[in-house]
């Protein structure tokens, strides 16, 4: 009784607490309106959906650990196309729109957890497949993200799952999964879009998925390409006069296409493989210049002096075989990636500052160039040649007192990053066509892991269950710093030096989970995720007289959840809340010099990140209208002090983690509400309702510390900022037009100010895209 007391108290606590979050959505000012559902999907219940983030199959309510899981239907729902539109809707999740400095760099978090440099913190996986990247000194590109065309889901959990995904899932995993290849039915889609954008050219976008049998129960099919053109609104100017060279220079074209194939081989084994290629081409900067714009007006203007083209594709083969065996699921897996990126940037505004106290000589001030000959010619890229292996087993005996999965993990990485920079005025005894040669280095990382792991859940009574899990893996890193050699002669920095570093780590993973009814879920975890290390190149000497570590660490986050999945109202409403406290070691900070292009990274300083997500999920009305709300909060804060050699300070204790303006909002509201009204014959009209509300981070920062190397004075935090959407459209068979207008208020806040140099006066920001309206129409057949 005295269990069962308790139990019915946190349900009505839930209760409670999903209620009172009602009255929140009346801050959006938007009246209810809903999406265009699947017409045979049933809408008087919540869609159930089926996760794979433990490495088995189960539903998202039956899994202890906090995650999003976004189906098909939410996202056609949301509109939601990218990971910039999954992150809105996902608690605890930030993903920074490109950069001041540059289009092309992006940082993405989850619960505060933010690097600027290093293996990415969040593990990025297409199906098993990992796909991110390292963050690179000379390139920054990040890591790749699959657009959603013909996705059956994505997931996203929260929290560290080194123990069955390793090294870069220190913060948590995105997974995207694509739909596979079907042995017995046939489906397919195509979908068209067309959208004008306030200032700005049209966009529009196409795509077509089909699949099924070739031969029925044994061999089928499914392909799709996927093609969009973003229409620009940002103008590239004169940096002198401010007259426009190049309007709305800014368009964006992204393309994917992908191909399966699935055979039957024997009885219950199936061997799969496919191909997946994607490609996003960049006309020009997204940022734009302060003292060209006026934001509240749709005045967008960059004053670069060489259009910012950037280019990224890559493409990812693989090859999957499951057999169900007679104790187990046995997977193997198999792929290649293959990423290239490029880019050119000017970077006139950071040779313009070291000329001297006026700069270029622009009145505008030290960081603009005067005229085109300041241009600073910089082309940057990235490659990126992975090969991928992993061999498990999960046990098939749901009803066992002990259910396991167990397996063995390859990886071969090598991430190459180059920056060749020209100026007329620099160097000069190094001249090239293109001007005098002052900065060409490459850098070449290799990583290799091998890992085994294991996870195993005993279910000590009908209810409740224990979970330990343990993974180790050995993990090798060479860097090899390459200086053409014409530059190595007069700064003395080797033409080429390599490094190299090896570690063993065993992230492990507890739990403890209570499922109270088939309803009512219970859990506590402790998990540990790391990141792998490196190695620092040679800096020269005597120009650099600096004592630079050979090698640095992984660093490590130990987390600490409690957690609850409750489902009210004959599974009308659910509610999923969990509160963490997140202990970041070692971090790993990287250090500019000021002898120069060079820098090196350093195990410096901890963190720690507190907060809760709340993710509500309610049919108010059954078949007409549904809510959700999602709700995160975090506080990510650094506990200690950290120095470089020289005793400057790198981070203060109670900065914020990261550095401005990749610094995430404390708060993070997401809401929508959809509305069904259906008509004769099957047909229906739908509308939907979105808002969205970041807060804005109070500080301190570490770019306000004196004497740092991290200090920019002018830099600032983004404010608050709301995004509002709306979408109506009717749905006749298999047909559904829908029209839509994304950011109704035109809100276009001054976003990722940047300030670039410490004693430049040149600031860029970048913004919401200005209020578009358009239509999508979708056949599905």
């Amino acid at each position: 009784m005295k269990n069962n007391s308790a139990q019915t108290g946190v349900s009505l606590f839930r209760r409670s607490l999903a209620f009172a979050a009602f009255p929140l959505l009346g801050g959006f000012g938007l009246s209810g309106i809903a999406h265009a559902a699947d017409s045979a999907a049933d809408t008087s219940t919540l869609q159930e959906i089926v996760v794979t983030v433990t490495r088995r199959e189960e539903s998202v309510q039956r899994v202890p650990i906090s995650i999003t899981a976004l189906s098909a239907n939410d996202m056609t729902a949301g509109n939601i196309k990218s990971i910039d539109d999954i992150a809105l809707v996902t608690p605890g999740l930030e993903y920074a729109i490109p950069n001041g400095y540059s289009s092309a760099i992006t940082t993405i978090a989850i619960r505060g957890m933010n690097a600027n440099t290093g293996p990415s913190v969040v593990g990025i996986y297409l199906d098993d497949m990992p796909i991110s990247s390292r963050l690179s000194v000379y390139t920054n590109q990040g890591s790749a993200y699959p657009f959603v065309f013909d996705l059956n889901r994505v997931e996203v959990a929260r929290g560290p799952q080194g123990t069955l995904f390793g090294a870069g899932a220190e913060a948590g995993t995105i997974r995207f999964i694509p739909n596979v290849p079907s042995l017995t039915d046939y489906s397919s889609v195509a979908r068209g879009e067309i959208a004008s954008t306030e200032g700005g050219r049209l966009s529009y976008e196409t795509g077509l998925a089909v699949g099924g049998p070739i031969v029925k129960d044994e061999v089928g099919f499914r392909v799709s390409a996927w093609n969009r053109r973003d229409g620009g609104y940002v103008d590239r100017v004169d940096p002198v006069s401010g007259s426009i060279i190049s309007p709305k220079a800014n368009s964006n074209g992204k393309t994917v296409v992908r191909g399966a194939l699935a055979f039957k081989v024997g009885e219950g084994v199936l061997i799969s493989s496919s191909v997946h290629y994607q490609r996003v081409h960049q006309d020009d900067a997204q940022r734009f210049y302060e003292v060209f714009s006026n934001a509240e007006a749709g005045v967008f203007h960059n004053g670069v002096l060489l259009p910012e083209a950037w280019t990224d594709h890559w493409v990812l083969p693989s090859v999957k075989l499951e057999a169900q065996l007679p104790f187990a699921v046995l997977t193997t897996t198999v792929s290649y990636l293959d990423r290239d990126v490029t880019q050119v940037l000017d970077q006139s505004a950071f040779v313009c500052p070291g000329l001297g106290p006026t700069g270029c000589g622009n009145p505008l001030g030290i960081g603009y160039p005067a005229s085109p000959q300041d241009v600073a010619y910089t082309p940057t890229g990235l490659s990126v040649k992975a090969s991928t292996a992993e061999v498990r087993l999960a046990s098939n005996k749901q009803d066992a007192r002990i259910t396991w999965v167990a397996g063995l993990f390859y990886d071969h990485r090598v991430q190459k990053d180059f920056q060749t920079s020209y100026d007329r005025r620099v160097t000069p005894s190094v001249p090239t066509s293109l001007g005098a040669l002052f900065q060409d280095q490459h850098e070449v990382f290799t990583d290799d892991q091998v890992a085994a792991y294991a996870q195993a859940d005993f279910h000590l009574t009908d209810k409740l269950t224990a979970t330990l899990g343990q993974r180790v893996a050995y993990v090798k890193v060479t860097v090899e710093e390459i200086t053409d050699p014409r530059l190595a002669a007069i700064d003395g920095a080797p033409a080429d030096a390599t490094t190299s570093s090896k570690e063993t780590a065993s992230p492990p993973r507890v739990a403890l989970s209570y499922q109270a009814d088939r309803n009512n879920l219970f859990y506590a975890s402790f998990s540990k995720g790391f990141r792998i290390g490196g190695a620092n190149a040679a800096v020269p000497f005597p120009q650099c007289p600096q004592v630079v570590p050979p090698t640095y660490k992984s660093d490590y986050v130990q987390a600490f959840e409690i957690g609850a999945k409750d489902t009210f109202l004959n599974g009308r409403l659910q509610v999923d809340t969990s509160v963490f406290h997140n202990v970041w070691k070692n971090i790993q900070q990287f250090i500019s010099l000021n002898c120069g292009p060079f820098g090196y990274s350093v195990n410096a300083g901890s963190a720690a990140s507190n907060g809760f997500d709340l993710s509500l999920r309610s049919v108010l009305v059954p078949d007409r209208v549904r809510l959700n709300l999602n709700v995160s909060y975090v506080n990510a804060y650094y506990t200690t002090d950290a120095y470089d050699a020289f005793g400057h300070i790198l981070v203060g204790k109670d900065d914020k983690v990261g550095i401005l303006p990749q610094v995430n909002a404390p708060w993070n509201v997401n809401a929508s509400i959809d509305y069904d009204y259906p008509l004769q014959n099957g047909e229906k009209l739908h509308a939907r309702a979105e808002g969205n509300y970041s807060s804005r981070s109070p500080g301190p920062f570490t770019t306000q510390l004196i004497n740092s190397t991290n200090t920019y004075p002018l830099a600032t935090p983004d404010p608050p900022t709301h995004l509002y959407n709306a979408r109506v459209g009717y749905t006749r068979n298999h047909i559904d037009v829908t029209f839509f207008v994304n950011n109704v208020f035109n809100s276009t806040p001054w976003l990722s100010k940047y300030q670039g140099y410490a004693i430049s006066n040149l600031l860029t920001y970048t913004t919401f895209r200005p209020r578009t309206i358009g239509l999508t129409a979708t056949y599905d057949f």
